[in-house]
């Protein structure tokens, strides 16, 4: 079974959790981030999930979700363990093409989570499509130490700063996406990851002005 890869705007979209122990409180304190309405069900709550109810987005109810409930939320996350209280909630928000996902229960599942690491705004997800998660975060942990040793982050922050002052500069796709291949293939990444700004912006501007001569 293959997964199609995707990231999802989860602002103001409602997330039921269903399970209040850790992987709950893993899943919360990813979504929170998000900025996602967090509805949580469960009878108790660890302490540190606990904690997070007192933010804003999330709200918890001690008692099992209701069609109702369901019905509303955008994600659905099982985490409480119980595969009959997963399959019910499938068979439930499956047919209604709500996205669902029980921990560690691949059969009542539409999606899965991948391992995620980010350095700044660039995020990169790996997924083993559920076979070995535990693979997924080995490779993981090393692109994100890649991601961090070439401060690609800062790279990409310095980029995309730049951004409309190339689209106001080039007035065609082809002319910007082909300076955009010759700024990566430069010196300036280099730049960057010595923490040379100011080299990257002489770079940045001497491949701009030879692209604007080529127009």
């Amino acid at each position: 079974m293959g997964y199609f890869p995707v990231f999802l705007d989860l602002k103001d979209k409602l997330v039921v959790i269903v399970g209040g122990g850790l992987e709950a409180a893993r899943k919360v304190d990813l979504l929170v981030h998000e900025q996602a309405r967090i509805h949580i069900f469960a009878d108790d709550l660890i302490p540190s999930l606990l904690a997070l109810v007192e933010g804003e987005y999330v709200h918890w109810f001690r008692r099992p979700p209701q069609a109702e409930d369901l019905a509303k939320a955008f994600l659905v996350v099982v985490t409480s363990g119980q595969k009959q209280v997963a399959r019910q909630i499938f068979q439930e928000v499956n047919p209604a093409q709500r996205l669902v996902n029980s921990a560690d229960d691949v059969p009542n599942s539409n999606f899965i989570f991948g391992s995620v690491t980010s350095s700044g705004p660039v995020q990169v997800a790996v997924a083993t499509s559920g076979k070995s998660p535990a693979f997924g975060q080995h490779l993981r942990d090393r692109i994100g130490a890649l991601l961090r040793e070439e401060r690609v982050g800062e790279l990409v922050d310095f980029l995309g700063g730049w951004r409309p002052h190339v689209t106001q500069a080039l007035g065609t796709h082809a002319q910007r996406s082909r300076f955009w291949h010759r700024l990566l293939e430069s010196p300036l990444p280099q730049f960057i990851r010595s923490g040379e700004p100011q080299l990257a912006t002489e770079t940045f501007h001497q491949i701009l002005n030879e692209e604007r001569r080529t127009k």
